[in-house]
């Protein structure tokens, strides 16, 4: 073989060995990709996001620790709110006598049905006064207004009246006869005495005498009844026969009035008629015995009066059908005033209310939109109750507040029914109870707060 030959089967060879060993060099590298898939860049982006989903896990772990957590505190806090709520306020007999808080026992007995109905406030016609002047004449001053207070007695107009001055003349001549009877009768009387004149002249002149002092009497009487001064010259002073309040007024200067012509009225309005309309049902359940609360303005604050039955109308209104009852209500301060709307509380027969417990109003109180009452129960220091103690035992009150339901009020707005939540014998705040309340509310706010 020539040296050419062999130069180009040596560089042959070398092509050879080349491919092979490209050949096996990609083989490795194939076979190392199939041993080992993952490379560091995906292993280190798979170990990333293996890192981030025990974050993920390890931080939904926490916020359901956290969660579980704070929903144990709210309701350890709604517990421990309602165990101090259960647990209500302890204080001592002086403490409770230091605050007026007083107690009593849930008591049995009967609460008086009361029936609330509209009624309306009318002058006492027993108390009321119709002045007018008695006989014909013309107005020459007036001396009071319409709704003006007056006084009995007190000067309310004065009348010239024609009539009067012919009474008044009348009386003048009359008194002159009776004076020229009085002379001659004591004239007769002493010459009868010393017998120079006859007793029948002397009986004469007693007789006119005493006939013309009639006549006299008679015409003072006259004016008398009319009211009018016998040298008033014909003037007649109108006055208040009693004392209250110029409700009507019919008059004014310079006007003539007719004989019997109403020129004032006037009420009293210390004592008021209260009429109201019965319903059927309660016609032949009021017990006329019982007094009567009326309460002005509304329900709530408003004042309340007390007013007696007086009378129940004999028969039924023709056109309604109903009954028609009347009372007197006392009204002193005179805030009162006629044609006024009020409501009657009107407290049915005895026989109509249902035995029950009831408790005392003013114990009720509102916690939370419910209504409640303080219960009382004893609680013993365990520190004086032991043997070994040397100071006497003390003992504290607890109260706590029970809801209640509530029944209808007595007439007198004292007692309350209780229709469920309390027992009869149990011992509750009846005065003061609002104080607890305050104490119980600030209690709350802090252990809130």
């Amino acid at each position: 073989m020539t040296n050419p030959e062999k130069r180009s089967n040596t560089a042959l060879n070398k092509r050879q060995y080349g491919l092979i060993a490209a050949v096996i060099l990609l083989g490795m590298i194939l076979a190392f990709f199939i041993l080992h898939p993952s490379s560091p860049t995906v292993q280190h982006e798979q170990d990333e996001s293996a890192e981030q989903g025990h974050a993920e896990t390890g931080h939904q772990h926490n916020d359901e620790h956290e969660a579980a957590h704070e929903s144990g505190h709210e309701e350890n806090h709604n517990e421990g709110h309602k165990e101090s709520h259960a647990a209500g306020i302890s204080l001592s007999r002086a403490q409770l006598a230091a605050q007026h808080i007083t107690l009593d026992v849930v008591k049995t007995g009967s609460i008086t049905a009361i029936a609330r109905l509209p009624a309306r406030l009318l002058v006492n016609a027993d108390q009321q006064a119709h002045v007018s002047a008695g006989f014909a004449g013309r107005v020459e001053q007036v001396f009071v207004q319409s709704g003006q207070p007056v006084r009995a007695g007190q000067a309310l107009a004065s009348l010239l009246v024609p009539e009067l001055i012919d009474l008044q003349t009348n009386l003048q001549v009359l008194q002159s006869q009776r004076t020229l009877a009085k002379n001659t009768y004591t004239q007769e009387k002493q010459l009868w005495q010393q017998g120079i004149s006859a007793k029948q002249d002397y009986l004469q002149a007693q007789n006119i005498y005493t006939q013309a002092n009639i006549a006299v009497q008679a015409a003072q009487s006259r004016l008398k009844a009319y009211g009018a001064a016998a040298s008033s010259q014909g003037r007649f002073m109108l006055k208040a026969p009693l004392t209250g309040v110029i409700s009507a007024k019919d008059l004014v200067v310079g006007e003539s009035i007719q004989a019997s012509e109403q020129l004032f009225v006037i009420d009293q309005l210390s004592q008021l008629w209260l009429e109201f309309i019965v319903p059927d049902q309660l016609v032949n359940t009021i017990n006329m015995q019982q007094s009567l609360m009326v309460e002005v303005g509304g329900v709530g604050n408003s004042p309340t009066y007390r007013a007696r039955l007086i009378s129940l109308a004999p028969s039924a209104d023709l056109q309604t059908g109903r009954m028609m009852a009347r009372a007197v209500l006392d009204n002193p301060q005179q805030k009162l005033r006629p044609n006024m709307q009020v409501v009657v509380q009107v407290p049915q027969a005895s026989n109509q209310a249902k035995s029950g417990v009831m408790i005392q109003s003013a114990a009720v109180q509102q916690i939370e939109q419910q209504d409640v009452v303080f219960v009382a129960s004893t609680e013993i220091d365990p520190k004086t109750a032991s043997s070994n103690a040397t100071q006497p035992v003390q003992t504290t009150l607890n109260f706590v507040p029970h809801p209640v339901q509530l029944g209808q009020k007595s007439d007198d707005q004292q007692w309350v029914e209780i229709r469920g939540g309390l027992t009869a014998g149990q011992q509750y705040v009846a005065q003061g109870s609002f104080i607890l309340k305050s104490e119980l509310e600030k209690g709350e706010a802090a252990h809130e707060h």
